[in-house]
């Protein structure tokens, strides 16, 4: 939807604003695709940091070389840009090695002569000494050092410098290494203790914010929340996501409409029955 009283022509970057009801999971990916048609954006947001995807995989590659035994984290970094597997081939290396963990699995399949494809298990056994050797620089480098030098020869900072708003990407990469050493001159410089720091912080929703390449005031098109935008004027405003459903709660069995009431579930003691009451019902026929 788009509500203006511009004339187009005159219109600067500056004088448009994306309104989105929540900018963390979305607002990230609506930059990048203004990024990529030359349009530079600023997203007010204080709260996003470690849910950007270059700070998720490069911390997910770290917990990975603290400790392999990690399936998450493991099958994201064999996913991303950094080792670049298909799901195929992820998909092909489980198949044959179904017990234990992903790391027991992608060992098995890289040792055994008879995995195929042999260029897979060519790959796989690269990929393991690779880490292998990653794991060993981590336990003789300086931690800041080693973060950044890790950057540098997984090749991961040069490919998010080459995506769009890529500079932003680099940054916060950049910002990572400079947490961590924050984190070593107060703690020990380990990075079991770094990557225990970090999810810690996740875990008690410690807020913290992007790298500000751009700020409010240049000419650049603002993405900010409707909560935020509250009081502001724009000569252009675009409200997007207006096809998303609302979720008036996060409780299953209740449901919270303004105008209908509350909605529950009421269950028979065993839990093998299930009805709707009449609040129910009515928020079914809403949607």
């Amino acid at each position: 939807m788009i509500a203006s009283r511009a004339r187009l022509e005159n219109l600067k970057k500056s004088d448009i604003v994306i309104l989105m009801r929540g900018v963390k999971s979305r607002g990230g990916t609506l930059r990048d695709i203004l990024q990529s048609e030359g349009v530079d954006s600023f997203i007010n947001d204080s709260e996003g940091y470690f849910d950007t995807i270059e700070i998720n995989v490069f911390m997910s590659l770290l917990s990975v070389i603290d400790n392999m035994q990690q399936d998450v984290a493991l099958i994201n970094i064999l996913h991303s840009e950094i080792f670049g597997l298909s799901a195929e081939e992820l998909a092909r290396i489980r198949a044959d090695y179904r017990k234990g963990s992903f790391y027991e699995s992608l060992k098995s399949f890289a040792e055994c002569e008879e995995s195929e494809p042999a260029y897979l298990r060519d790959r796989s056994f690269e990929i393991l000494e690779t880490l292998r050797s990653w794991r060993l620089r981590a336990r003789i480098m300086n931690l800041p050092e080693f973060i950044w030098e890790l950057m540098i020869d997984s090749g991961y900072y040069l490919i998010m410098g080459t995506q769009p708003a890529g500079t932003q990407k680099q940054a916060n990469l950049r910002a990572l290494v400079e947490y961590a050493d924050k984190f070593s001159d107060d703690k020990q410089s380990s990075l079991y203790g770094f990557v225990r720091y970090v999810d810690s912080l996740k875990k008690r929703d410690v807020k913290l914010s992007e790298v500000k390449m751009l700020g409010e005031a240049d000419d650049v098109v603002k993405i900010m929340t409707i909560h935020k935008s509250k009081g502001l004027e724009f000569p252009m405003v675009i409200v997007a996501g207006m096809n998303g459903r609302l979720q008036y709660s996060n409780q299953e069995d209740l449901m919270i409409h303004k105008d209908i009431g509350v909605g529950t579930y009421s269950k028979e003691p065993r839990g093998a029955l299930e009805e709707d009451d009449a609040g129910a019902e009515a928020h079914r026929k809403k949607d």
